[in-house]
């Protein structure tokens, strides 16, 4: 699909693939209000480490491409946490804050809609497409016209739609910031196996440690594309409770990597990749 509607029922439930995300159960409410008020006690900064590296980059790349908007494809996008932060300029902190107590928290859609009216960075510049399966959480991104196009495509079970297919192969660059990499490999290798074959854009994904990449870096390079970490161990965030850090921290061991870092063990670390086509 290429937009969803706030239409859907707020008992609506999400129908994302199980998996042990503190997330689940607010993640798909019409309004990220939820959301955000989770992220902002445990100080979630895997979209500011993803714009600090992605704003400059398209700037750069706004240089050379001169005669269309720039594109990208934003994969487990939800309410658009990049695109938030990319329109408006601000952290993180920030913008939890305007849902908190600014002026985003009211629960009129319409005001959040005049809010992103005249966004720093417009749809004329970037383009944002965002994938995810919480249709709320899509409605919400492309209705307050953050980004202009969005699809549930599942593609742990299906290969992209046409217009999936389509936002990919037109792709300058495809993002995530701190998913649920357990499922990403098949994610990374519907759009792949999409994109335009002369010019394959880079991807970057903010992955956290006690994910296994290994089926994440055996999909990037049966597609041709080699990575490097830009930014290893950083927050992406403190654990939500003693019982997920017990839990994250289990996985690490399970994967022979370590338990806490220079920033204590209550945080969860998380590693900033950049995946570009080899041949």
């Amino acid at each position: 699909m290429t937009s969803v509607s706030l239409s859907v029922p707020d008992e609506a439930q999400s129908t994302e693939p199980t998996s042990t995300s503190p997330f689940q159960g607010f993640y798909n409410n019409p309004l990220p209000h939820d959301y955000f008020g989770f992220l902002s006690p445990v100080g979630y900064r895997a979209p500011d480490e993803t714009m600090a590296i992605l704003r400059p980059w398209l700037a750069q790349q706004a240089t050379e491409i001169t005669d269309r908007p720039l594109r990208i494809v934003d994969f487990f996008s939800g309410y658009g946490a990049n695109g938030l932060l990319l329109r408006t300029g601000y952290s993180m902190a920030e913008i939890s804050a305007l849902y908190a107590e600014g002026d985003l928290a009211s629960d009129d859609f319409e005001v959040h809609q005049r809010f992103f009216r005249e966004p720093v960075i417009s749809a004329n510049q970037v383009e944002l497409t965002g994938l995810d399966i919480a249709a709320n959480a899509l409605a919400y991104a492309h209705d307050t016209g953050v980004y202009q196009q969005v699809f549930d495509d599942n593609l742990l079970e299906n290969p992209p739609s046409q217009g999936l297919a389509q936002a990919a192969f037109d792709a300058d660059i495809i993002l995530e910031s701190g998913g649920h990499h357990e499922i990403s490999a098949p994610i990374i290798d519907g759009l792949l196996g999409a994109i335009n074959p002369d010019r394959r854009p880079p991807l970057m994904m903010s992955i956290a440690r006690d994910f296994d990449t290994s089926p994440i870096i055996d999909v990037l390079a049966r597609h041709g594309y080699g990575y490097r970490v830009l930014k290893p161990d950083f927050m992406l965030r403190q654990f939500a409770d003693d019982a997920e850090r017990e839990k994250r921290q289990a996985r690490n061991r399970e994967l022979g990597k370590p338990n806490g870092g220079t920033l204590g063990d209550n945080v969860r670390y998380a590693d900033l990749y950049w995946a570009e086509y080899k041949g």
